[in-house]
């Protein structure tokens, strides 16, 4: 395990990722709480590796950070209505639009799938984990009324095509040694000044699993 710099309180290394796509180490600032919707500081960005796929890359791991951030509204809802973590319709939806922005671009759309599957099946943790917490501890439970139809679903779908964007610009360095390197700082520095919490550190390495 390779123990990342910073104010990190553990390294949190992902085990259950599939075998072709090797986990990514992510520092864990924050506690067993809620993370704090943060926006990265900019310092964080201009420390980064220069370059279209430079900015591709902290693309990806913002997005994918702020992806699941919105998997705390979801699970909320779901928590609400009773409506099981799993969407597999949904789930469908979601690929299939990966798949059609990607030919778009000229990437190619089964690399989006496999990314993108990656992104619903570390969303669907997070709110497995969250549910389980909140349960075991209602004072802990949001107290909001998450609209998914009207705010998370959009916001969804726009993070989609930024992903996109920025898995088309880093596809030249997909399979180097460097991909997975500038995307692990990347993605370490977002679970960081997010102050993410061991769930959604481990969410985050599941997200990215398969993009290098």
């Amino acid at each position: 395990m390779a123990w990342l710099a910073g104010p990190a309180a553990a390294v949190v290394l992902l085990t259950a990722c599939p075998a072709s796509a090797a986990p990514l180490p992510l520092s864990s600032a924050a506690g067993p709480g809620h993370t704090s919707g943060a926006p990265p500081a900019s310092g964080h960005r201009a420390a980064r590796g220069q370059g279209e796929d430079g900015r591709g890359f902290a693309a990806l791991a913002g997005l994918s950070a702020e992806r699941l951030e919105l998997a705390d509204q979801v699970a909320a809802a779901k928590l609400r209505s009773g409506t099981p973590v799993a969407d597999p319709a949904r789930e469908r939806v979601v690929l299939e639009e990966a798949a059609r922005k990607a030919t778009a671009r000229g990437l190619d759309p089964v690399v989006a799938r496999r990314v993108f599957r990656d992104q619903i099946e570390a969303s669907k943790a997070v709110q497995r984990g969250l549910l389980q917490r909140w349960r075991a501890h209602p004072e802990q439970r949001t107290t909001g009324r998450p609209d998914l139809a009207g705010e998370v679903r959009p916001a969804l779908d726009r993070i989609t095509t930024g992903l996109i964007d920025a898995l088309t610009e880093v596809a030249p360095r997909r399979g180097t040694p460097g991909c997975r390197a500038a995307l692990t700082t990347e993605a370490a520095g977002q679970a960081v000044q997010r102050r993410f919490d061991p769930l959604h550190s481990r969410g985050l390495s599941r997200a990215l699993a398969s993009v290098c």
